[in-house]
């Protein structure tokens, strides 16, 4: 049984390129999805690489927030819980999560919170 049955997704697809080796690979690749996900793994990837330089611990408590500035215009912006997929990581506003608890919601359940949390501490 493949990821994408036990996961009960509909469907899925994986595609990379190395542009340091120009090499690359994909399944499904071409397959056009909603794009709102697709930055998960990239923060996730910048999440293990601050890991391993030392500059987090997957144990790490971080702040949870819920104000952000804009990378686009610098404008102040909040998660509205509405548009979030887990209530977990909204309860925890003003409180703190481990790194690895951020990491799991924001690709587990993804929890669109975790991953801006995750992506301001992972940058």
């Amino acid at each position: 049984m493949d990821v994408g049955t036990r996961a009960g997704a509909e469907s899925v697809a994986v595609s990379f390129y190395d542009y340091h080796h120009r090499t690359g690979w994909g399944y499904q690749g071409d397959r056009w999805f909603h794009a709102a996900s697709t930055i998960k793994v990239p923060v996730l990837l910048g999440v293990f690489d601050a890991v391993e330089q030392g500059k987090l611990q997957a144990y790490s408590r971080l702040h949870v927030r819920n104000r952000f500035l804009s990378a686009a215009d610098g404008q102040p912006y909040r998660v509205e819980a509405g548009r979030d997929s887990n209530a977990e990581v909204h309860a925890m506003i003003g409180r703190t999560l481990q790194v690895r608890e951020l990491a799991h919601h924001m690709i587990a359940t993804s929890s669109n919170l975790a991953t801006t949390c995750s992506s301001i501490w992972s940058a």
